[in-house]
């Protein structure tokens, strides 16, 4: 009998405890998951309530780890309300170096299985920045775009957040910021979604040997970019897009040669005949002031040229004009009216609309530094090349210039008779 009161005692002392664990009406929380793991973008961070009471309570929650919280990830709240927001995002965000660790807690409450968070931050991968092009010219106003490179292939980066870039005149800039120009901007954004963003750029005073500007994006490695093909951007000024245009002209290229006509159109050999080739001889004197007279040019050409501007024609000065020449972007042109050309370019018609337009911008020579007359022939109806090929594929814009794209755009460069 002595032997079984023990046990029996024990027995209740076990129901019990089980009964009272049963009844245990104790509020605990405990996060979904003890670990995560992230990269790029954002997680959610959840929080299971057990028992949890009928009004709102807040939970604050306490952020530690390796990773710092603002630089290296951002989180959409710093509490938990049980009853509304039960879930905590995790972004992250400019973490480049090493991989780090984020640990989520919570506070003023018994917790339960998962009392603590643990994300596993890993490295992002660097990016490459470059400037769409080594070198612009600035007229009155200029774009200077920056661009934004997957480091593994050097194809288009799209911004999974928005990116703030800024950039700075480099010391190596002969030109003076706030006398010879202004930054209009010197920060942009990359907006998420895309991989591109542009500083522009205001002419103010012209001065002969401030000239030259040096951009350089305001970025650093351990902010995960590195320099790609043109990481600083050469902006030479020149007053206007064409400030040096009288004078006399010798031909000095052709950039838009036949073979990249047929290229470009895959067409025959008959299909480009007439198209204008380099003559070395060919030359164009502008000359006028603008007063009453008006300005005029005159050509002494042997290149089938000839067969599109005349030997004299009165010009006026009109607007600038915006030109996509190629898949690199978009240029900027000083539009010149001419009042006497062959809008047929043919040897063997005269059209009797004698009126069109040509664009005109200075560039430099990269290799002499020369400043160069860069020509654009935007505005014709030819019935020699590319007749009836233009037509058939409805290529004419309907209002003047009417050939105003890549493909049709002739372009020629011409540098100043010595």
């Amino acid at each position: 009998m002595k032997k079984i009161i023990p046990f029996l005692l024990a027995l209740v002392a076990t129901v019990f405890t089980a009964c009272s664990s049963d009844d245990d009406n104790t509020f605990r929380v405990s996060f979904e998951q003890s670990s995560y793991s992230l990269q790029k973008g954002s997680i959610d961070v959840k929080l299971i309530a057990e028992n949890a009471p009928a009004e709102a309570t807040d939970i604050p929650v306490t952020f530690g780890g390796t990773a710092v919280k603002g630089v290296d990830y951002t989180v959409s709240a710093e509490k938990y309300t049980v009853g509304s927001a039960m879930t905590i995002t995790v972004t992250a965000k400019n973490n480049f170096s090493e991989a780090k660790t984020i640990t989520m807690s919570v506070n003023g409450v018994e917790t339960g299985k998962n009392p603590i968070a643990s994300i596993a931050l890993a490295a992002q991968d660097k990016r490459l920045y470059s400037f769409k092009q080594k070198s612009y010219v600035l007229g009155d106003m200029v774009e200077v775009e920056l661009d934004l490179l997957n480091i593994k292939d050097g194809t288009a980066l799209v911004a999974e957040n928005d990116i703030e870039v800024a950039v700075a005149a480099d010391a190596k800039s002969t030109a003076v910021e706030g006398v010879n120009y202004e930054f209009v901007n010197k920060t942009a954004v990359i907006k998420k979604g895309e991989s591109k963003c542009t500083f522009t750029i205001k002419a103010l005073k012209k001065e002969d040997d401030k000239t030259s500007i040096v951009v350089a994006p305001q970025v650093t490695e351990a902010e995960g970019f590195v320099a790609g093909a043109f990481p600083v951007a050469t902006v030479n000024m020149i007053g206007s897009y064409a400030s040096d245009l009288l004078g006399t002209w010798v031909m000095n290229s052709m950039v838009t040669t036949k073979e990249n006509f047929m290229s470009a159109w895959v067409c025959t050999e008959k299909d480009a005949e007439g198209w204008p080739t380099m003559n070395a001889e060919d030359t164009f004197t502008f000359s006028g002031d603008g007063s009453a007279e008006g300005y005029k040019l005159t050509t002494s050409l042997k290149s089938e040229l000839k067969n599109y501007f005349q030997e004299t024609s009165d010009f006026s000065i009109d607007k600038e004009v915006r030109s996509r020449f190629d898949m690199s972007g978009w240029i900027t042109l000083q539009q010149l009216k001419l009042y006497n050309v062959n809008r047929y370019f043919s040897a063997k018609e005269m059209s009797d609309d004698k009126e069109a337009f040509i664009g005109v911008r200075n560039i430099k020579d990269e290799k002499t530094g020369e400043t160069l007359l860069d020509v654009y022939i935007i505005d014709y109806y030819s019935k020699s090349f590319a007749y009836p090929l233009f037509v058939d594929f409805d290529m004419y814009a309907k209002n003047k210039p009417t050939a105003n794209m890549g493909g049709m755009q002739i372009n020629f460069t011409l540098k100043k008779k010595k």
